[in-house]
């Protein structure tokens, strides 16, 4: 088995680990305040992250390959095909969509620095904004 293969074996299963301390709540469970951020807010830079270090968004296709978006913009959609894992390590709520251009109802929500693992249920974008 190659170096890269087994690094990326490493690489999900501690995205899976760290999965298991995170929870995600369906947007019927978001509360108030979900959706409030004004168009202002939404067009800024998702970083520092909590507690600092590298800010970024990445996730797990079913497939099993991590994706990680950089310093992403909380004024774009980002495309994330076939998504059933990943992890938030951002400042700001990330919005999760079953469609492939952020449109409608977010189907999840994940939290700054928390993590997911949803095998039941297949996303395609997630963006900063929500519903």
């Amino acid at each position: 088995m190659s170096c890269r293969r087994i690094a990326l074996r490493f690489v999900v299963a501690l995205s899976l680990a760290a999965g298991m301390t995170g929870v995600v709540q369906s947007e019927a469970g978001a509360g108030a305040g979900a959706g409030t951020e004004t168009g202002a807010e939404a067009r800024t830079v998702a970083c520092p992250p909590p507690g600092g270090g590298a800010c970024y968004f990445s996730w797990i296709d079913k497939g099993g390959v991590s994706h990680r978006d950089n310093n992403p913009d909380t004024y774009y959609c980002y495309q994330a095909p076939e998504t059933v894992a990943g992890s938030n390590h951002t400042n700001r709520r990330v919005y999760l969509y079953a469609d492939r251009d952020c449109v409608g109802n977010a189907v999840k929500y994940v939290d700054p620095g928390l993590s997911w693992r949803d095998n039941s249920t297949v996303l395609w974008s997630y963006d900063f904004v929500g519903p």
